[in-house]
């Protein structure tokens, strides 16, 4: 397992600084995922539900954003076409108990990047992150 530490000289671990948006109905998910992205580095914003992942878009540059599939009001799917509407560049990562082929056609089809099963493991987190980095040496 590889060990997340802040921002030490920009290592292969390092957010960076970059911006995420992590979206779950269940407090103890949040907290978790950010202490996780937290510890990397990574500026974290976290939200409830669909409405307010999309407030937070509104406002500010992230680059990428993990969502539950099943919230109450608006699920994964639907905030991950709302949000590629929104930011075409947002990178969106779906985590679910559900994962069905049904379910990761749908998300293909919302434009989302990879769908997660849950529980979330610190592992899974990690995988997460590397859809932020480019490639060695691919143009840095």
């Amino acid at each position: 397992m590889m060990n997340l530490t802040r921002n030490e000289g920009g290592g292969p671990d390092s957010g960076n600084g970059q911006r995420i948006i992590v979206v779950d109905d269940d407090p103890d998910v949040l907290f978790f995922v950010k202490a996780v992205f937290d510890r990397g580095g990574f500026e974290v914003s976290c939200a409830e539900n669909g409405e307010q992942a999309l407030q937070l878009l509104a406002q500010g540059d992230y680059q990428l954003m993990l969502t539950d599939l099943n919230m109450p009001g608006m699920d994964g799917i639907e905030l991950a076409r709302r949000a590629r509407t929104l930011r075409p560049e947002l990178t969106v990562i779906l985590a679910t108990g559900q994962s069905s082929t049904q379910v990761r056609q749908w998300a293909a089809t919302a434009g989302i990047s990879a769908v997660f099963g849950k529980p979330f493991t610190y592992d899974k987190l990690l995988k997460c992150l590397r859809f932020l980095r480019p490639p060695s040496g691919a143009g840095r």
